[in-house]
């Protein structure tokens, strides 16, 4: 299953409603691109992972609509899910959560109780091809997601999607006026429903634009492509075209989100674009992930340059190029190599002594044990990729609680 793939937000896997064109299908005809390149050039593929269409046809055929997935954990593996959120493997169409045990999906994540649970947030309590996934509707309707943005229904692969019962209850209706589901999503679909949300209440934003399906002031919702309005400001569409459509400048693209964020600074064919090195080595896909070359109409990991000094290296280890990716070398020893301006080791550091899907990871109770997280927190298991309190135990040994009171293991980490 793919998903479709928007240019300024993360898509939810698609449905089978197609009478609206996809976001990608008009990407992949403004710029040429065809394939796998159409969702390599979309923001959504460092964002989500989805970096491979669903039909090669994609930008050739214009009865193909272009749809995005992760098709190999490659593309998750370089990818803000895998860095931020540990959602490292590719199944059914997206990046999710690698697990053994059924537990590891229910237990708290090991850095900080305010991350929930794949369980608690994705409705993903059960363990399916080697990865977290929804085997029942009751999951998904109990989740975080189901509640904030309408994913209450069971779609296949073992995902949660929205429906439009889910929609109209969630707080993505009652606070945003996003209602009502297309695309596996809840978006806004009509000015009633803006009108009647807290948005419009607090924000004046009570009508639906036509550009987007979200809610906003009315003054600008249909006709105003002016700098308060939403297309201009993240994607530099700020002058009205020959058809009333709105369309970026030179001038509109170099001064938008999209540019400071995914290098979207040039123009072509009234919309923004990514056009040179210069461009990508200023965004913050350069500082982050080592997107800092221009290549294939997109910024990439070209070279290991690329990936050294970024947030993936100094951060989480991966280093070296691999395939339009920053990843880590295939010698477990290098995990134990100093990195970054501060030099530090991440396996003294935090445990992270062996290559685990290509990063550096724990892979025994003795890489924590031995680690200065275990002496300085208490944190010396494995759990979730991690290493873990995972009980008063390792607390009680450690400074936090001789030397902080924190003596007592909860989601993970020594607390009060």
């Amino acid at each position: 299953m793919g998903v479709s793939c928007g240019p300024s937000h993360t898509a939810p896997p698609s449905s089978a409603n197609t009478a609206k064109k996809p976001a990608a299908q008009a990407t992949a005809v403004k710029t040429g691109l065809t394939g796998h390149a159409v969702c390599r050039s979309m923001t959504t593929c460092w964002s989500a992972g989805l970096c491979h269409a669903t039909d090669a046809r994609c930008g050739s055929d214009p009865n193909t609509p272009c749809q995005c997935q992760a098709l190999t954990d490659a593309d998750c593996v370089g990818a803000a899910p895998c860095l931020l959120w540990g959602r490292c493997v590719a199944r059914a169409g997206r990046c999710a959560y690698p697990a053994k045990t059924d537990d590891t999906c229910r237990k708290p994540a090991p850095h900080g109780a305010f991350l929930p649970t794949p369980c608690a947030l994705r409705g993903e309590c059960s363990v399916l091809k080697g990865a977290c996934a929804a085997l029942g509707a009751d999951a998904c309707r109990q989740s975080k997601e189901c509640q904030n943005e309408g994913k209450c229904a069971l779609a296949k692969g073992g995902r949660c999607v929205a429906d439009d019962a889910g929609c109209r209850a969630s707080r993505a209706c009652s606070r945003n006026g996003e209602c009502s589901e297309e695309g596996g999503r809840c978006v806004a679909t009509s000015d009633a429903d803006c009108r009647a949300s807290a948005v419009c209440k607090e924000e004046q934003r009570c009508a639906r634009s036509r550009f987007q399906d979200v809610c906003v002031n009315p003054a600008y919702a249909s006709k105003n492509c002016g700098a308060d309005h939403i297309d201009c400001y993240l994607s530099g569409r700020c002058s009205k075209g020959p058809d009333g459509s709105c369309t970026a400048t030179a001038e509109s693209c170099k001064a938008s989100t999209g540019c400071r964020t995914n290098a979207e600074c040039g123009v072509r064919d009234g919309r923004c674009v990514v056009d040179s090195d210069a461009s990508c080595r200023a965004s913050q896909g350069c500082d982050s992930l080592g997107h800092c070359t221009f290549g294939d109409g997109r910024c990439v990991v070209a070279k290991d340059a690329d990936c050294e000094g970024t947030n993936a290296c100094t951060k989480y280890g991966l280093c070296t190029a691999y395939k339009g990716h920053c990843v880590r070398g295939r010698e477990a020893e290098r995990c134990s190599k100093p990195m970054g301006t501060k030099r530090w080791n991440q396996c003294r550091r935090k445990g992270r002594c062996a290559i685990v899907d290509g990063v550096c990871a724990p892979s025994t109770d003795a890489h924590c044990q031995k680690s200065d997280l275990c002496r300085s927190e208490g944190r010396c298991h494995v759990l979730w990729g991690r290493c873990a309190a995972t009980s008063d135990a390792d607390c009680k040994g450690s400074m936090a609680c001789t030397e902080g009171g924190r003596c007592v293991a909860r989601a993970g980490q020594c607390g009060k």
